[in-house]
């Protein structure tokens, strides 16, 4: 074990206690160098150089001793080619004199009290506690990082729900076994200085939760809020989980509005840079069908989703309501709206693809009123009254036949005769009913 005294280090990362003033590191006094014994050539006779005086501490007085008499005590011999100390003023105390006099800092020791302020304190998790300083540095932009889910807020107006299904348990499970293959895309938050906001690994993150993690390996990004936008869309649709039509909508909207804002107004030089080219300028609703593979009519109609009410939403991710009904409804008035949802509701029937586009017209012509929106979605007469028509096939019938020489006309006939016994059961059944009640109002006391 080493001494500690001789490890400088030992204690330079301990916190003094509170109210008490750290000791002065002890100071030892130099010591002359040995004699070096040199050969004369001449006689062979060993000449021992002359070295400096031997200095002595002065001894300190014993308390109650006049400062004076200790001023007249004969000082030691200082050695040659040292400077000799200035005599202090006359009046001043030698008490301050001692107090200003600074101890000589050992060797090691300035070095330890850097290396503690330097070394990296980490809690029991093994974060860093100054995490919100060290991540902010210049050179870690751009690098693999652990980050504390603490320090991550969720992107804002994020598109994309993360729900708590199979498809989560599965990449719980995954990260479990075999960690975070993929590190998260960061970036500092604008509105929230220290804080990071997440671009892509919401659902990473949501699984590391649910493990009980503190953190994850993430990437910090300095880029622009419509680069971010864009990267988050890009991440969420290259997924193999299917989006909901809800969620294509928003994301579409945000990509196009994102494209729309970094192409800005092209110059003339541009235009004709790109027609000179043979290549059109494309729009953002175009640039976004190119690279989703769909056509720019498509990712209009579900852009126009994102102005359904709340209620009307839902029925298109459940599948209640199409998508190209959904679009032409999304374009009536939010009140008109409402009022259809409620229609539909109590109907439990939505309008069709016709009757959805002349709510759309009646709605921009203004003439667009309660009794036309009940209308669309009520039930036609022969909803009312529908035709009774039945189609039995031999899986169903044969069970009741087993005799395989049965023919249809049998069938029927057989068929007919059991109804026939049904309804004269039901007649039998009313019956009783209705003298069961007659001989309740006989027995019944005359008030």
């Amino acid at each position: 074990m080493a001494d500690p005294k001789k490890n400088p280090l030992i204690g330079a990362f301990r916190a003094p206690v509170p109210g008490s003033v750290p000791p002065a590191p002890t100071v030892e006094e130099p010591k002359p160098a040995a004699p070096v014994q040199i050969a004369d050539p001449k006689d062979k006779a060993v000449v021992t150089p002359a070295g400096p005086a031997e200095v002595k501490k002065p001894e300190e007085p014993p308390k109650g001793s006049n400062p004076k008499g200790k001023a007249e005590t004969a000082a030691p011999a200082a050695p040659a080619g040292t400077k000799k100390p200035e005599e202090p003023s006359k009046g001043s105390d030698p008490k301050d004199r001692a107090e200003t006099a600074a101890p000589a800092d050992p060797a090691g020791v300035k070095k330890s009290e850097e290396a503690s302020q330097d070394a990296e304190v980490l809690d029991e998790d093994g974060i860093p506690e100054d995490f919100s300083i060290q991540i902010i540095k210049e050179e870690d932009y751009g690098k693999i990082i652990f980050m504390p889910f603490d320090y991550i807020d969720p992107f804002e107006d994020h598109p994309f729900p993360v729900r708590q299904n199979a498809d989560m348990e599965k990449l719980a499970k995954s990260i479990k076994q075999v960690g975070y293959l993929e590190a998260a895309v960061v970036i500092p938050n604008e509105n929230k200085p220290g804080r990071f906001e997440m671009v892509s690994g919401h659902r990473r993150m949501f699984a590391g939760k649910m493990l009980g993690l503190k953190g994850m390996p993430v990437v910090v990004h300095r880029i622009d809020r419509d680069e971010a936008i864009i990267a988050m869309v890009d991440s969420n649709l290259k997924r193999e989980i299917p989006l909901t039509p809800m969620e294509k909508a928003r994301a579409y909207t945000m990509k196009t509005e994102a494209l729309r804002r970094k192409m800005g107004r092209r110059s003339k030089e541009e235009t004709a840079a790109l027609e000179a080219s043979g290549k059109k300028p494309m729009t953002a609703d175009q640039e976004l069908a190119a690279q989703t593979g769909e056509s720019v009519a498509t990712v209009q109609r579900f852009k126009t989703l994102t102005k359904l009410t709340p209620p009307l939403q839902q029925m298109v991710d459940k599948g209640n309501l199409p998508v190209n009904t959904a679009a032409d409804i999304a374009q009536m008035k939010p009140k008109e709206q409402d009022t259809l949802a409620d229609a539909i509701e109590k109907e439990a029937k939505v309008p069709s693809g016709t009757a959805a586009k002349e709510l759309k017209e009646a709605s921009r012509a203004g003439t667009l009123t309660t009794e036309k929106i009940q209308a669309a979605v009520a039930p036609t007469k022969r909803e009312e009254t529908p035709p009774l028509k039945l189609t039995l096939n031999e899986e169903d019938l044969r069970p009741y036949f087993p005799d395989k020489r049965t023919t249809v006309p049998d069938a029927k006939k057989a068929i007919f005769e059991g109804l026939t016994l049904r309804n004269k059961m039901i007649e039998r059944q009313a019956a009783k009913t209705k003298a069961e009640k007659d001989a309740k109002k006989l027995s019944a006391p005359v008030r």
